[in-house]
């Protein structure tokens, strides 16, 4: 009787101690972004400009993000860090901020964004990335004139040296074809 007894005590305790070392994994994916894909076509696309329309008001805007940070995410953001970079992790939670934050303002893009990553005074797993910028709208949409390619040679420079510092001159072959 004591050995059956014994027996059962011990598959019980077996049982209760394999059953708790079950671990509960909880994954959760959320993207926002403003442009996600750019679209490839085939055939010539004719240049297109726009105006950019710039609030002289600078906003403010918090967003909450639940994240679960591991100790391999923690050490990839300091290694990052350390090396001049920034963390893939942290470029993420900044782009959905931004996102947010310019659909909130009915905005195309933010001009001048600067960011504050701080964790939840009082939610755990929770970061607020405050955003500071100036939103902006595109307007006024039209094909490139010779004027305009000639300002963006001149500005960004031809060719892999980006050569910003010379002024368009006639011995430069033009990789706008106008």
């Amino acid at each position: 009787m004591k050995k059956t007894l014994f027996y059962f005590a011990a598959i019980a305790l077996l049982t209760v101690t394999l059953s708790s070392c079950e671990s509960a994994y909880t994954y959760t994916y959320r993207e926002s972004t403003a442009r996600y894909m750019e679209l490839m076509r085939t055939g010539f696309i004719k240049p297109v400009t726009a105006e950019m329309e710039v609030q002289s008001e600078r906003i403010e805007y918090s967003v909450e993000l639940e994240v679960e940070i591991s100790e391999k995410d923690i050490k990839s953001i300091i290694s990052a860090n350390n090396n001049g970079k920034e963390s893939s992790i942290v470029l993420g939670w900044k782009k959905e901020a931004l996102a947010q934050t310019a659909k909130h303002f009915h905005a195309d893009d933010m001009v001048a964004p600067m960011f504050e990553i701080a964790p939840h005074p009082k939610k755990e797993g929770v970061l607020v990335v405050t955003v500071t910028g100036y939103p902006a709208v595109y307007k006024n949409f039209r094909t490139i004139t010779k004027d305009d390619a000639d300002m963006i040679l001149k500005f960004y420079g031809q060719g892999d040296k980006g050569d910003s510092s010379a002024e368009p001159s006639s011995n430069k072959k033009s990789i706008f074809k106008l």
